[in-house]
């Protein structure tokens, strides 16, 4: 796994905004807030990273349980949208994970998958509980060689180290 973990790569940081890379795989973690400034960072870096990369990626969004969904607007939710729409053109897949036990992250996973389809994505979008329950689904969507769904979970593992983190 070693040489794979030096193929892991921060493509865009201000602030609290991070993108990680490996592969096709392009990695943001929320954490803390979700704010129309920070959809707006993650919708102009998308062109950027396929100028650089010039590949078809895959968007692994995970949301922490220590980001408050719950406070998440009418902006917040039309931006969201708008990026979705906008990644088309260079995303083959794209997965978020909302972190989180019990009820409210079930609500807050089926108003995720519910604005999803308002936002008619062209590409396959799903939503998940875990990392772990997001690989099999994500994983036939990485880039080649073929990834196996535990090394995809080890790699988001290792690409959400601190030395990457926000």
């Amino acid at each position: 796994m070693s040489s794979a973990v030096d193929d892991i790569e921060v493509v865009e940081r201000a602030g609290d905004f991070v993108l990680v890379r490996w592969r096709n795989v392009i990695l943001n973690v929320w954490d803390g807030r979700v704010s129309v400034a920070r959809l707006r960072q993650l919708k102009a870096a998308g062109p950027r990273v396929v100028k650089k990369y010039g590949l078809r990626g895959v968007n692994l969004s995970v949301v922490t349980a220590n980001t408050a969904l719950v406070s998440v607007g009418g902006a917040e939710r039309a931006m969201a949208s708008e990026v979705a729409r906008d990644q088309a053109e260079f995303l083959c897949a794209s997965a978020c994970v909302i972190e989180g036990d019990g009820f409210l992250g079930a609500t807050l996973r089926g108003i995720t998958a519910s604005v999803s389809l308002l936002a008619r994505a062209p590409y396959p979008f799903r939503v998940f509980g875990s990392v772990r329950d997001c690989a099999p689904w994500l994983a036939p969507h990485v880039a080649p060689p073929r990834v196996s769904t535990s090394q995809l979970f080890e790699m988001i593992g290792e690409m959400r180290r601190d030395d990457f983190a926000p």
